[in-house]
């Protein structure tokens, strides 16, 4: 949640990446409404303008995140556009810095890889970001993924960029890769995915990356997860994550495509919930399926595998695990999961989708209610309920 001008009410940015400001078809735009006691009222549109042009295919607003970086007490906002070609490279992706204000956003920042990398073609800088205190001195830092970069000679091997905030704003920190985890291979995409948590309890956020496309031994795209702790010193890296211990790692299962971070055993440590579309219980192709790794002193520990046993059947092409989402929806003080399925098909209606929820517990996730379009709406063919949850 964001307070952007300061007045206790919670306010709410839209990304449209496929808005066309002007005739610059694709360049994207984001509309801000603020939070009242009356609900949510149309406030700000925000484009590239006063950072850079408006040009076709830059999606500006594919990606969002919030964060107090420069320490005033406003919030501030980031806005991702990773098909923005600073200088001549195409797609390489660009970010965008509002900072908040108590007449709301203005812009104040643009980044890219600039002091921390090149800016080259399909990189998509911007595709992903996630906010975190990963030194502890107090300002939120930013981390932005590039999960088309290619460091050294692999395409698409991924990357991520750390920005330390300060009082003068966002610094480029840091870069990271697969390096001291694994190796920097082609179609790999680390970087795709960012989440951030405390999952060692030494009171510094933690960063976890998705690779979907990383080969674990032989099996390509079977996914991994790569956890860097923080430090004073910045994040180090500390972890990998695979499918070991609650499955196997086969082709094309995607582990690592959605990431989510919740207390759901009530512990105090920070746990995470791994997606993995792709993956196959029993015979059922791209069923999907989730990962949860609890948090200790120790890092993270493999805890328990979800499927739709319990609340649905495993079929093919469901896709359960592409969407993630964590709150305490039932009130008692454990964090709970919501895991989206869009490939779900109630009834006789394919791809129309369906939502699992797990409540948390002293013993681990339970499932506990499946959610569709009854009641609301109608499951039609195609609806793909489920693609994204908040």
């Amino acid at each position: 949640m964001a307070d952007f001008n300061k007045d206790g009410f919670d306010d709410l940015v839209v990304g449209a990446p496929g808005e066309a400001p002007g005739s610059a078809p694709k360049s994207g735009f984001a509309f801000v409404f603020n939070g009242s006691q009356n609900g949510l009222v149309a406030r700000q549109g925000l484009g590239q303008a006063g950072l850079g042009a408006n040009e076709a295919g830059d999606r500006f607003g594919e990606s969002l995140a919030v964060g107090d970086f420069n320490g005033d007490g406003f919030d501030d906002l980031v806005v991702g556009a990773p098909g923005e070609a600073p200088g001549s490279a195409p797609k390489s992706g660009f970010a965008f810095v509002f900072n908040g204000s108590q007449n709301g956003l203005v812009a104040s920042q643009g980044l890219s890889q600039a002091g921390l990398g090149a800016n080259e073609a399909d990189d998509r800088f911007g595709e992903s970001l996630a906010v975190g205190d990963f030194n502890g001195d107090g300002f939120d830092d930013l981390v932005v993924g590039a999960p088309g970069e290619a460091p050294g000679s692999a395409p698409k091997s991924g990357f991520a960029f750390v920005f330390n905030g300060s009082q003068n704003g966002l610094v480029a920190s840091q870069g990271l890769d697969q390096a001291g985890l694994g190796a920097n291979e082609a179609d790999d995409r680390f970087g795709e995915s960012l989440a951030v948590g405390d999952f060692n309890g030494d009171g510094f956020d933690d960063l976890v990356v998705g690779a979907p496309g990383e080969a674990p031994g032989s099996a390509p795209k079977s996914g991994f997860a790569f956890v860097f702790n923080g430090s004073q010193n910045g994040l180090v890296a500390s972890q990998g994550l695979s499918q070991a211990g609650l499955g196997a790692n086969e082709a094309d299962d995607r582990f690592g495509e959605s990431l989510a971070v919740g207390d759901f055993n009530g512990d105090g440590f920070d746990d995470l919930v791994v997606g993995a579309p792709g993956e196959a219980p029993g015979s059922a192709p791209k069923s999907g399926f989730a990962f949860v790794f609890n948090g200790s002193q120790n890092g993270l520990v493999a805890s328990q595998g979800l499927s739709q046993a319990g609340l649905g059947a495993n079929e093919a092409g469901d896709r359960f695990g592409e969407s993630l989402a964590v709150g305490d929806f039932n009130g008692d003080g454990f964090d709970d999961l919501g895991v989206g399925a869009p490939g779900e098909a109630p009834g006789s209606d394919p791809k129309s989708g369906f939502a699992f929820i797990f409540h948390g517990s002293a013993n681990g996730l339970v499932p506990s209610q499946g959610l569709d379009q009854a009641g609301l709406g109608a499951n039609e063919a195609g609806d793909l309920f489920g693609a994204a949850l908040a």
